[in-house]
């Protein structure tokens, strides 16, 4: 038994060198999920095996370059952030999602075939994990500089949040228009969150799936509190697109007024 740990859990699990094109987690109930029901874990596992769409365009036009990793892992990483000054924004762009749908069916097809049997096989991506949009702020400003820019350039913060801003409105739309978005009313919905709740979706649902009748979670752990109404005007549009909202950056919007 080898150990592996995940964030704060950690859990024996056997090696493994059997291969998927699936993601490593947000699937269906792993081998760890039922390790942990065994330790007394009350996290809920559902019957379901969820297939992600496999799509392109998640991006804002510019990259962070990352430098270490050699060995594995996510710890030892930084990177070298792309906007170094109010020039480079021009070169950013809205995300723009193009779904490959024939691949993305053989993808659901082969887990049906595999998995149909035991577990319900459906049709979901977990677009964003939080849409508090910070962690784009740090990867293409830098974590280390927009401490400095809160002070001595805060245009340009100000400038990149409502370019994120508006770019994930953009984003939403463009999923509510081509019909990708699941209701997320039953299971996890980002840092350790679960989304069960009797009041989504609205009893007008008629099968289209939109941000309204959704849950999502906004989080902000890089967002310092002495710029609360850069939060406010960056989240607050957001927010109100949806059905309901985990908010861990509650205090900032408050402070705000």
């Amino acid at each position: 038994m080898t150990p592996k740990t995940v964030g704060w859990k950690s859990s024996p699990l056997p090696r493994c060198n059997v291969h998927t094109p699936w993601p490593a987690h947000g699937n269906g109930p792993t081998q760890r999920d039922v390790l942990g029901h065994a330790d007394g874990d009350d996290y809920v596992i559902e019957p379901v095996f969820n297939v992600p769409a496999i799509y392109s365009g998640l991006d804002w036009g510019l990259k962070e370059t990352r430098v270490g990793g050699e060995m594995g892992g996510t710890s030892a990483i930084r990177w070298e952030s792309p906007v170094k000054g109010m020039e480079d924004l021009q070169k950013l762009r809205f995300p723009a999602i193009k779904v490959d749908h024939e691949l993305t069916q053989s993808l659901f097809d082969l887990a049906e075939s595999v998995v149909g049997e035991s577990l319900q096989v459906r049709l979901k991506t977990f677009w964003w994990w939080t849409l508090g949009m910070t962690l784009d702020l740090a990867l293409l400003r830098g974590l280390g500089q927009i401490m400095y820019d809160f002070t001595e350039n805060p245009e340009l913060i100000h400038k990149l949040m409502g370019f994120l801003r508006d770019g994930t409105l953009h984003l939403l739309d463009q999923l509510e228009e081509q019909n990708l978005l699941a209701l997320n009313n039953d299971g996890y919905v980002g840092s350790g969150g679960l989304g069960y709740t009797r009041e989504l979706p609205q009893p007008d649902f008629k099968g289209k799936v939109r941000p309204s009748i959704c849950g999502d979670l906004l989080k902000a752990r890089r967002q310092p509190a002495f710029l609360p109404r850069c939060s406010a005007s960056s989240f607050c549009p957001i927010s109100c697109r949806f059905g309901a909202i985990r908010l861990e950056l509650l205090w900032l919007l408050r402070a705000a007024g």
